[in-house]
């Protein structure tokens, strides 16, 4: 969907169709009845339609709903994103004719001005669910689970929100080793705080993402790479850097992740003082692990949340994007000077204290002598 908004020409228009209980006005053939059989109070009746439940039904359903979209290319009307339902005479549960904006998947989109938000009237339900979750007040895990569901709904939408999740996630597993759906616990303040970073949010006039097509990426050389020994080592186009740690870095959660994902950060500071915006980089990494977490926008340690969020200030606020790579470590060009040792590959050169630390950091790391 996101490709089709952005490629959408001007005046262009779309509809969205759903139809009541699409299941049950598929007919089931004579012949395979006898395997659709309800069984209700020591009598047997034959469901003469396909149920909703069955892993068969969608199959058989979709046999019929691929008529829709074969119609409708035929006679050139297009593109098609999916079809959910067939559409019948007089059998639409809801039906949006034709217009510049739609709702799609729970979210209103804007052709016209590339956009996706949150629906007003989902805005308002959710901030309903959201506002007993203060200091103090207790909660069971399915509603526990309820609030998360909703809010990974939003995160499709809101892509920020994407690192204020897992905390909540974690609350809610907690309750796991409980066979108990009546015990309540209170959340922490971590939940607490990222549950009112989300009201924040469903409170703007404007709550969802201005949709922009990325450029090609880059052919910029992008090397990352940390010791825990020594220190951070970024390769950035014709330079290369590194940083080592101070003692007592790997307190309060700190771990090899959180590193990690400190070198991308560094990494990036590095490109935006260098003059680079509105650019696509590709990162070469070779820890999986924070690739991935990179790539889905959240972490289950807090530490490498609070670097992702600034990661996500830079990219916004420099425009700009990232492509993750793994490479091997062998490989990795930021290998040494992470470890404390000089790159000395022809055509790179060293760049000497490249920006100010950060004052969250300053601390825990400094500039490699």
């Amino acid at each position: 969907m996101l490709l089709l908004v952005l490629d959408a020409p001007p005046g262009t228009q779309a509809a969205t169709l759903d139809v009541d209980a699409a299941f049950r006005r598929v007919p089931i053939h004579p012949s395979q009845q006898w395997f659709f059989v309800v069984s209700w109070r020591d009598l047997c009746y034959i469901d003469h339609c396909a149920p909703f439940g069955p892993s068969s039904s969608p199959g058989i359903f979709g046999q019929i709903a691929d008529a829709m979209p074969a119609l409708l290319t035929s006679n050139h009307i297009g593109p098609l994103k999916k079809w959910n339902h067939w559409v019948g005479p007089g059998s639409f549960l809801r039906h949006f004719p034709f217009n510049s904006t739609f709702k799609y998947v729970g979210f209103r989109w804007d052709l016209n001005a590339k956009t996706v938000e949150i629906p007003d009237t989902k805005k308002t339900r959710y901030l309903t669910k959201l506002e007993v979750w203060v200091r103090g007040s207790k909660f069971n895990r399915k509603e526990a689970e309820s609030v998360h569901g909703t809010l990974v709904h939003c995160a499709m939408a809101i892509r920020d929100g994407r690192s204020r999740l897992p905390a909540i996630l974690a609350f809610a597993a907690s309750f796991s080793h409980t066979s108990s759906n009546f015990s309540k616990r209170s959340p922490n303040a971590t939940v607490l705080s990222d549950i009112n970073w989300w009201r924040q949010q469903l409170n703007l006039p404007f709550c969802g993402s201005i949709l922009i097509r990325p450029p090609l990426v880059s052919s910029i050389p992008f090397w990352v790479d940390t010791s825990t020994s020594w220190g951070i080592g970024v390769v950035f186009d014709t330079v290369w850097a590194s940083w080592r740690f101070q003692a007592g870095w790997e307190a309060d959660g700190r771990k090899i992740g959180w590193v990690q994902m400190l070198a991308v950060e560094f990494g990036l500071l590095l490109a935006i003082r260098r003059g680079h915006e509105n650019i696509h980089f590709h990162i070469l990494s070779d820890n999986q692990g924070v690739l991935g977490a990179v790539d889905s926008g959240k972490s289950r340690n807090p530490e490498q949340n609070r670097v992702l969020r600034r990661i996500v200030a830079l990219l916004r606020t420099h425009t700009l994007w990232i492509t993750t790579s793994y490479t091997p470590s062998a490989d990795n060009l930021a290998d040494g000077p992470s470890r404390g040792i000089p790159l000395s590959i022809p055509g790179f050169s060293r760049s000497f204290a490249p920006f100010k630390i950060p004052y969250y950091v300053s601390n825990l790391i400094v500039d490699s002598p």
